[in-house]
Formats: C-alpha cells, structure tokens, sequence
C-alpha cells in the first residue's frame, strides 16, 4: 500500500509539473492529455523502481495507480459535494 501510495504521488508531480509548463493549464488535445498521461505513468514507476531504462513495466504497478486515480478522483468529487451541500446550507 504504501508503495502505491509513493507511485501516485510521484504521478500527481509529474503530471502537475508537466501541466503548469503549459502557457493555457492543460494539454490540447485528448490525444496530447492521453501521451502526457502515459509518459507521467512510466515516469512515476521508473522513479519507483529507481531504474532509468528498463523494458518491463509491472501489469500490478499500472492497475494500483489506475486505483490510487479513481480513488482519488472519488474523494475530490466527495469533497466538491460536502463544499456545495455546506454553501447551499444541507446538512
């Protein structure tokens, strides 16, 4: 788990990193936003293993940060809710 939790914060940088370079915040095209993706994913895990060149990526490094993004996209939008449900005044 912890592991996993180091491979998405390593992405979240990198991808962050590689999204505040852009003049306009994000890429594109889908096609552009999708190769940013892949290119932070590999970079993320290559960190992990410590290894710069390497021609086998671990099929369970790449479905725990798929995860670790779906958990963490879960939690944003739950936040957004609780935000909204504090400003319209629901309890």
């Amino acid at each position: 788990m912890v592991r996993n939790h180091r491979i998405l914060e390593r992405y979240n940088m990198f991808y962050n990193t590689e999204c505040s370079g852009l003049s306009h915040g994000t890429p594109i095209t889908p096609e552009f936003q999708q190769a940013m993706t892949l290119e932070c994913m590999l970079d993320a895990i290559r960190c992990e293993n410590l290894n710069d060149e390497f021609d086998v990526v671990s099929i369970d490094d790449i479905n725990a940060l798929i995860e670790a993004l779906h958990q963490q996209g879960n939690e944003y939008l739950k936040r957004v809710q609780e935000f909204k449900d504090s400003a319209d005044g629901v309890a």
